[in-house]
C-alpha cells in the first residue's frame, strides 16, 4: 500500500488547500487509483497530517482484434464450381 502524507505543523487549512491540490493532479492520472483523504490532527500542535493511499490502477488489457480482409488472386471460371459444374439438387427440388 502506498500512502501520500501531506503536513503543516501550524496552519491546518493550508494543509487541505495543498492536499486538494494534489488530489486533482492525481485523479487525472487513469492508470492511478487515489483514495479518500483522511485528515489526523497533530497531537502536539495546531497542524494537520493528511494521508491519501494511491495505487496503480488495474486495466484490462486491450481486446485483441485482428482483421483479414482477403482477395483473390485468380478470377473463378463461369460454371465450374466445387461440384465440376452440377448443381447439389437437380431443378425444382
Amino acid at each position: 500500500m502506498v500512502q501520500v502524507r501531506i503536513m503543516d505543523t501550524t496552519d491546518p487549512d493550508r494543509a487541505r488547500a495543498v492536499t486538494d491540490r494534489i488530489l486533482a493532479i492525481l485523479r487525472t492520472d487513469p492508470g492511478l487509483m487515489v483514495g479518500d483523504p483522511q485528515e489526523l490532527h497533530n497531537r502536539r500542535g495546531p497542524g494537520l497530517r493528511v494521508v491519501v493511499e494511491v495505487a496503480l490502477a488495474r486495466q484490462p488489457p486491450p481486446p485483441t482484434v485482428i482483421r483479414v480482409k482477403a482477395e483473390r488472386a485468380d478470377q473463378p471460371q463461369r460454371g465450374r464450381g466445387r461440384l465440376g459444374g452440377r448443381r447439389a439438387l437437380p431443378p425444382g427440388g
